[in-house]
């Protein structure tokens, strides 16, 4: 609808006592864009909420992998490329190894490609495509206040509050989300657990122009630092620089620019370096929590959540839009809801078990991590099909969780192999036990984690994830 005729039903909402509507979406983000159109296609009336329409501006979700991109199209965002044509994005990903050697290219399979471009302009073509569609309306300035049973409570900009009642609610409301907390109070919900949430870095982002990137096309992370740095293309003349710092260090710090300056110029491209320093003089420099949920829940029949209301990761394999849109193209084809849940639950096990490890790997300064870090190396280096591999862990396209075990117990093997030529040619022995007790640390730590991902909904978790693998051999 356009901005008249919302006006027009906002007034005719205050007038009345409640609003009906087929299905309720709380956030006009990306998400939210795409499940307003998805149920709008099928005959339902929706209805968009969001508390605040000009905060689109935010670190993150600015890389969406091929599978995402493909998944919009699907959804009917035939133009979301239009959004990023004027650049060369979305080729994959170059990683500077921490030990200074040849940087690593890694592609996407089959020639696909991605899609980097600034968030900002990611939600006003999603927005603008999505609520053109006749059977959506959009409520700007709408903060939910209460949600009971299947009726919200709004509070509008003017301080009057209205209320709305959906068949069913859709939490597209990000990690803060009123639905999830509605659901965590709900005696409906009560037979899951509600996830706990962890900062485990922080993100200071900044923007810089008129530079060209080492690698066109490429995302480039690069280790070595306090943490991993990762910079990308968002516009023509935009390229966007990540800098993730430790828990510790943001908290004992009283000079953050200073800190950011000092501590991360060694590592940043030469050619970007003078543009760099420059921003962090001249610009605010934009700060985000990286949190790690324990896992995704999706609510129920009548209360339903969707990308990061549902679940999230550390931003550095980017999945995080990719699963989003996967959550709503699964909501949208399922016939009801437990075939959905059932679906998102296995699929995300290995997005998030990825997650967590490669952050973890890159991250970390033990001899266990750095081992392992020097077998990733050698592997994409030697090994074309371990490179097809990982980048079809990393894009969502492989969520079996056989062929990530497979993977991941090579890496350790092959850093098995590197320990003890190495302790051989130089007698050091102490070496080679401390890194032992280290690799075997990171083998538990990744049991635990499958261990805990998939037991995450309790049997039924179980269940249904080896359900779903026999259905689908």
């Amino acid at each position: 609808m356009g901005d008249s005729q919302s006006l027009i039903v906002v007034i005719d909402l205050m007038m009345n006592s409640t609003y009906h509507t087929d299905i309720a979406i709380v956030g006009a983000g990306p998400m939210g864009c795409a499940t307003a159109l998805t149920f709008a296609k099928k005959g339902e009336n929706v209805v968009v909420l969001e508390a605040n329409p000009n905060n689109s501006k935010k670190l993150g979700g600015e890389w969406i992998h091929p599978l995402g991109v493909q998944i919009l199209e699907q959804l009917g965002f035939d133009s979301i490329r239009s959004v990023a044509s004027k650049y060369s994005n979305g080729k994959g990903f170059v990683i500077f190894p921490d030990d200074g050697t040849t940087p690593i290219k890694l592609f996407y399979p089959q020639n696909q490609s991605g899609l980097s471009c600034e968030h900002r302009l990611l939600v006003k073509i999603l927005r603008e495509r999505a609520l053109s569609h006749p059977n959506v309306m959009f409520i700007p300035f709408a903060r939910v206040i209460e949600i009971n049973k299947q009726c919200l409570t709004i509070n509008m900009y003017n301080d009057r509050n209205i209320k709305v009642s959906a068949k069913r609610i859709i939490g597209a409301d990000g990690r803060a989300s009123m639905v999830r907390k509605a659901l965590n109070n709900s005696k409906i919900y009560c037979n899951q657990s509600g996830t706990s949430k962890k900062v485990i870095s922080y993100m200071a982002g900044i923007c810089i122009s008129d530079v060209e990137l080492p690698f066109e096309g490429f995302g480039h992370l690069i280790l070595g630092g306090p943490g991993p740095i990762t910079i990308y293309r968002i516009g023509s003349n935009q390229v966007r620089i990540l800098l993730d710092v430790p828990v510790h260090k943001f908290k004992e710090l009283k000079e953050k620019t200073t800190y950011l300056r000092y501590a991360y110029s060694p590592f940043i491209p030469k050619v970007l370096l003078s543009s760099f320093e420059k921003s962090l003089s001249t610009q605010t420099v934009v700060w985000s929590a990286n949190q790690t949920s324990s896992g995704s829940i999706y609510g129920n029949d009548n209360l339903t959540l969707v990308g990061d209301a549902a679940g999230f990761h550390h931003p550095l394999t980017a999945t995080g839009m990719t699963l989003g849109f996967k959550d709503v193209e699964c909501l949208g084809r399922s016939e009801n809801f437990k075939t959905f849940k059932r679906e998102r639950i296995t699929n995300t096990i290995v997005p998030g078990l990825l997650a967590s490890l490669l952050y973890g790997v890159f991250a970390q300064k033990d001899k266990g991590a750095l081992s392992i870090r020097q077998s990733i190396y050698k592997m994409w280096r030697n090994n074309p099909t371990d490179c097809h591999q990982t980048m079809l862990l990393l894009s969502g396209s492989q969520t079996r969780i056989i062929p990530f075990a497979r993977s991941f117990l090579r890496v350790i093997w092959i850093a098995i192999i590197q320990t003890l030529n190495f302790t051989f040619a130089k007698g050091d022995w102490i070496y080679l036990l401390e890194t032992f007790g280290s690799l075997i640390v990171w083998v538990r730590l990744f049991f635990k984690l499958c261990f805990s991902r998939i037991t995450f909904h309790k049997v039924e978790s179980f269940y249904l994830y080896w359900k779903f693998l026999k259905h689908h051999q």
